[in-house]
C-alpha cells in the first residue's frame, strides 16, 4: 500500500476537513490525495498541479502513521502552514478590503505544539518562519484541535464558492481570535520598539556630516 493510501487509511477525517488536493513526497516515494464527495483517495502521482505540496523526511513519514494519538497531531503540524497558506492565496483571502474588514494583521506570532513561528505579510504575499521574529500586534496559541479548527474553518470558507460566506466566518474568526490569541496595542508596540532603539543606540559616537552632501 503506498504511503498516501495509508495517510487516507489513518486520517480519513482530518484530510477530509483540511485539504482538497495535496502532494505527499516521502523518500523515494511520491503520491497524490484528493478530497472527492467526502471521501479521501490516494493516487500515483501524475503530476497534475495541486493546492498544497506536502514533504516529510522518514522520521515525519513514520510518526504520522503510528497507532497512537499523536499522529494526528504530528499530521496538523505539517500541513498548518502549507494549508493555511494556500487558503491565504485564495480570491477572497486576497482581497484586500475584506482583510481590512477582517482586521487582518500584517505580522502575527504562533506558540504551537510543535514550536514557536511568525507569519509576515509582505507586498500581498504571506511567509512563514521558525521562531517569534520583531514584534506582532497578534500572539496565537494554539493547541493541536486549534489548528484543526483553523484549518477545517480556512479551507471550507475558500472553496465554499459563495460569495456570502464571510457572515459566518467573520463571527467565527472573531470569536476563534479572543480565545486563541494575545493582542498587543500599537501604543505597546511603539514603547517596545523604542525602547529596542534606545538599547541600541550608540550615543558615545559622534555625528558627522558626510562630505559633499550639501551638493545634494
Amino acid at each position: 500500500m503506498s504511503f498516501a493510501a495509508q495517510l487516507c487509511q489513518r486520517h480519513p477525517d482530518l484530510l477530509r476537513d483540511c485539504v482538497r488536493t495535496v502532494r505527499v513526497r516521502t523518500p523515494g516515494a511520491s503520491g497524490l490525495i484528493v478530497v472527492a464527495e467526502e471521501q479521501a483517495q490516494a493516487f500515483d502521482d501524475d503530476g497534475r498541479s495541486v493546492d498544497v505540496e506536502l514533504t516529510l523526511d522518514a522520521a515525519q513519514a513514520d510518526a504520522v502513521l503510528v497507532p497512537q494519538a499523536t499522529a494526528e497531531a504530528h499530521l496538523l503540524a505539517a500541513l498548518f502552514w502549507p494549508v493555511t497558506w494556500w487558503t491565504l492565496r485564495r480570491r477572497r483571502a486576497r482581497d484586500w478590503v475584506l482583510q481590512l474588514a477582517l482586521e487582518v494583521d500584517n505580522l502575527l506570532h504562533f506558540s504551537l505544539p510543535h514550536g514557536d513561528f511568525t507569519a509576515v505579510h509582505i507586498n500581498s504575499e504571506w511567509m512563514w518562519a521558525a521562531g517569534h521574529h520583531a514584534i506582532a500586534s497578534l500572539h496565537f496559541t494554539l493547541s493541536a484541535d486549534d489548528m484543526r479548527e483553523w484549518l477545517t474553518h480556512a479551507v471550507r470558507a475558500t472553496t465554499s464558492k459563495n460569495d456570502l460566506y464571510w457572515q459566518w466566518l467573520t463571527p467565527w474568526y472573531t470569536a476563534f481570535r479572543h480565545r486563541t490569541s494575545v493582542y498587543t496595542t500599537n501604543e505597546t508596540r511603539q514603547a517596545l520598539l523604542l525602547a529596542e532603539f534606545a538599547a541600541h543606540d550608540h550615543w558615545d559616537e559622534p555625528e558627522e556630516a558626510w562630505p559633499g552632501w550639501e551638493g545634494w
